[in-house]
Order: structure tokens, then C-alpha cells, then sequence
């Protein structure tokens, strides 16, 4: 008997911390981040950034990165050049993109890849710390006016989301495509030139069945044990 509930003791113990394990599995599965520092060709870039290269201070009509992080996603920007202020304590902000030929050129950018179902976040660094030059970006549910890619604070050598901006969010189609556009300063359709220093995407896809079942029996795991319990 006494043997009998040392096992029940046991197995009380482990039940929870494996459904817990299961549901955390099918909940961790399913999300990317991709970091996008916008640099002149073999310049400095951010450490753990993938950098996009463009010419400085001249014309780059598309700018692009191929299977970022091995995941298949590609990313390219039209009609874009670099400045750089020089300041190496700048990471992510030292160089950046800006609007080439402002708005008598298309500055779209893509993101492809991606699969039906799967929302996406972008986020933007604002050129030279955040001063009035942070161009106006366009995507998802931004608006047609987008929002002003700015810095909150100093980014400094290990940039984190909480020092972008939330431009927008969408929602991928069979395409697999979503597009926006970089505007200048003063807003879509401004004259005046807008710039950009590195895009985060925060990609959420929608879990596979498989991966939908393993929580479920995890939920339910949980349940029989708070019942017998």
C-alpha cells in the first residue's frame, strides 16, 4: 500500500509539468522573428541583424535579402539609397535607407514566403536616432497614412522591439505576399525624403492540426488531473 502511494505521488507530480510542456510545445512552434538592418553594400550591420544592401548615395531600384534565416522568406525595397552618419555606437541606426528620388520613384518593399493564415507585425527603426527625417511606412492595418518610423530611446549594440515602432499588422492570403511602402517624412505622397534604418517582422502562424491536437491533449491532461484532484 505504502508503495502504491509514493507512485501515485509521482505520477501526480509529473502529469502537470508534462501537460504544461505540451501546450508551451504547440504554443512556441509557430512564431519568427526576422531582423532587418539596411546598410551600404559591406558596411556594419547589427549583431544577430541580417543585413540588406544597398549603394550609398546613389540609386539601388531593388534592394533585397533571400531566405532569411534559412526560413524561405525573401524581402526586397525599391528605389532605395544609404546615408551613414559614422557613428559607431549608432548600430542599427547608423546607416539606414532612405526614399531615392523621394515620391517621383515607387518605394514598395515585399515580403514573400510566407503562407496563407500567418500574421505579420512590422516594426521600424528611425533614421540618425530618430529625428524628423523617420519616413512615413505603409503596411497591413497601418492606414493609408502609415505611421513614422521612429526610435524609442537608444537602441544601442542589442536592439529590441521595445525600442521600434509598430507600424501595422496583416494577414497573409494565398498569395503568400505582403507589400507596403516607405514615404517620406512628411507622409505618403510628401516630397520631402523619408528614411528608415532596419525592419523587425514578427511572423505568428496559424498552428497545423498536429500542432493544435498536442495542445488540446495537454488542456485536457490538465483537466482530468484537477477533476481526480
Amino acid at each position: 500500500m505504502k508503495t502504491k502511494n509514493i507512485l501515485l505521488t509521482a505520477t501526480q507530480v509529473k502529469l502537470p509539468m508534462v501537460a504544461a510542456m505540451m501546450i508551451l510545445a504547440a504554443a512556441s512552434l509557430h512564431a519568427q522573428t526576422l531582423l532587418l538592418d539596411f546598410t551600404q553594400t559591406g558596411g556594419p550591420y547589427t549583431t544577430g541583424w541580417n543585413p540588406v544592401y544597398a549603394n550609398f548615395l546613389a540609386d539601388t531600384p531593388v534592394a533585397s535579402i533571400n531566405n532569411i534565416n534559412g526560413l524561405g522568406y525573401n524581402f526586397s525595397i525599391n528605389h532605395v539609397a544609404v546615408y551613414d552618419n559614422g557613428n559607431a555606437t549608432e548600430s542599427l541606426t547608423r546607416s539606414g535607407f532612405y526614399t531615392f528620388g523621394d515620391n517621383t520613384l515607387d518605394h514598395t518593399f515585399t515580403l514573400s514566403g510566407l503562407a496563407a493564415g500567418e500574421t505579420v507585425s512590422l516594426y521600424a527603426c528611425a533614421a540618425w536616432d530618430g529625428n524628423g527625417r523617420g519616413g512615413y511606412v505603409v503596411f497591413g492595418d497601418s492606414g493609408v497614412s502609415g505611421i513614422k518610423a521612429q526610435t524609442i530611446g537608444d537602441p544601442g549594440t542589442t536592439p529590441t522591439v521595445a525600442n521600434l515602432t509598430l507600424i501595422g499588422t496583416a494577414t497573409v492570403d494565398i498569395s503568400g505576399i505582403l507589400q507596403g511602402t516607405l514615404n517620406g517624412a512628411g507622409g505618403v505622397g510628401d516630397a520631402s525624403e523619408g528614411q528608415v534604418g532596419g525592419f523587425e517582422f514578427l511572423i505568428t502562424s496559424v498552428p497545423e492540426p498536429g500542432t493544435l491536437a498536442l495542445a488540446g491533449l495537454g488542456v485536457a491532461a490538465l483537466v482530468t488531473f484537477r477533476r481526480k484532484n
